[in-house]
């Protein structure tokens, strides 16, 4: 007998419960805020399967490809929706981040499709039928085929389309909508950009860029993760100030807010460049964030130790010793960061499935009320460097099951 991820889940939740209850039992607990989030996260394009009409699916299925392996039907969540909307309720979450896939709601530009807008606000009802706040994101890097054939984020007009697409998402699926973003990890061009090793992979890059140019005839194709940041970055950031008035223009008492790949970049030894990566890393989304956002979403991946010449290794025995230890550190000073820097808006900090500190619903119960937002230190002792950073919530990813 075969069985899923699913019901293997599905059916270790009552016994995940009764463990969270005994261990909460044996030491004292700081209450939650009544408005804190707590919950997990999805990409649309990640885990729905066969989004056909993407330039993530075209890569995939081309030679030279940055892709391992194709994506095919994934979880297949575009169907399977609601199982893993009523888990993630079981778990007692009360939000969840997920997000819709431009490609499928604007199959061709100009012309939106009634169908994949009514899926989605089915999908948002099935959050709110199970007391889950919905945190959509409008982009989570992928595009639609025909919007990367055209250049992506490297023409003029590209922020225009992008907000008439937030806009008409913001008309039909707002009113179902607790939070949004324009962009998952606007910024992510810039971290690539500062990533040790990048040039080891730049010809691999250029050559499957080349390849899904060739294969689409389209001399300008462009991704959004791999565009040159000096042409794109500029055209993202009007798109997300534009993004942001069109949804307001439909939908002004939605939050929307902007999401930043956030990395703990930590200086070390004398004449440190520790500034000068920070700067990198985020651009002038920082004065972005300032005038067109209600909150701060903070991605936070791992840390990055920069002595005088860069970024250097970790110490060896960083990750297997102490993994909790690194991964509240990186929350904490990189949701502090991102709210001193935008003015004090909220921030939500988002730990990711980093590579070290993997968190999959299976072991929801290592971060219960585990949090350097829930208590002022966490279990592995370390003192947070901002507690009093306004954290709204926290949300874990992935819930690809």
């Amino acid at each position: 007998m075969t069985v899923s991820r699913r019901e293997i889940l599905a059916g270790a939740t009552a016994a995940l419960g009764a463990t969270q209850i005994k261990a909460g039992a044996a030491e004292t607990r700081r209450a939650l805020p009544k408005d804190f989030l707590w919950g997990t996260a999805i990409s649309a394009y990640q885990s729905e399967g066969n989004n056909t009409n993407t330039d993530a699916w075209l890569q995939e299925n081309i030679k030279p490809s940055l892709y391992k392996d194709r994506s095919g039907d994934s979880c297949d969540s575009y169907h399977r929706y609601a199982e893993d909307i009523a888990i993630a309720a079981k778990l007692g979450f009360n939000c969840y981040r997920m997000g819709i896939e431009w490609a499928r709601i604007e199959p061709n530009e100009g012309h939106y499709s009634n169908a994949e807008l009514d899926h989605y606000a089915k999908v948002l009802e099935t959050c709110r039928a199970h007391g889950l706040k919905p945190v959509v994101s409008l982009n989570h890097f992928t595009v639609p085929l025909w919007f990367a054939k055209r250049g992506g984020f490297t023409v003029a007009d590209s922020p225009d389309i992008f907000a008439a697409f937030c806009g008409k998402a913001a008309e039909h699926l707002g009113g179902l909508m607790h939070m949004a973003t324009p962009f998952n990890e606007a910024n992510i061009q810039l971290l690539v950009q500062i990533m040790p090793g990048l040039a080891k992979y730049q010809p691999a890059v250029k050559a499957a860029l080349a390849a899904a140019a060739q294969a689409t005839n389209s001399p300008n194709f462009s991704t959004m993760a791999y565009a040159d940041p000096a042409i794109s970055t500029p055209l993202m950031q009007d798109a997300h100030r534009k993004a942001y008035t069109a949804v307001k223009a439909v939908r002004p008492e939605l939050l929307v807010g902007i999401s930043l790949t956030t990395q703990d970049i930590q200086p070390v030894g004398p004449n440190s460049l520790a500034d000068e990566y920070l700067k990198r890393l985020y651009g002038d989304w920082v004065d972005v964030a300032r005038s067109h956002a209600d909150f701060v979403g903070v991605q936070p991946y791992t840390r990055f130790l920069v002595d005088d010449k860069g970024i250097t290794a970790q110490p060896k025995d960083a990750v297997c010793a102490r993994p909790w230890t690194t991964a509240f550190r990186c929350t904490a000073t990189c949701t502090g960061r991102c709210s001193t820097i935008s003015n004090g808006r909220p921030a939500i900090p988002s730990i990711l499935d980093w590579w070290a500190w993997i968190f999959r619903p299976s072991s929801a119960r290592r971060s219960r009320a585990r949090c350097i937002w829930v208590r002022s230190r966490a279990r592995t002792g370390y003192e947070p460097e901002c507690p009093r950073a306004p954290a709204r919530g926290h949300k874990a990813s992935s819930f690809s099951l």
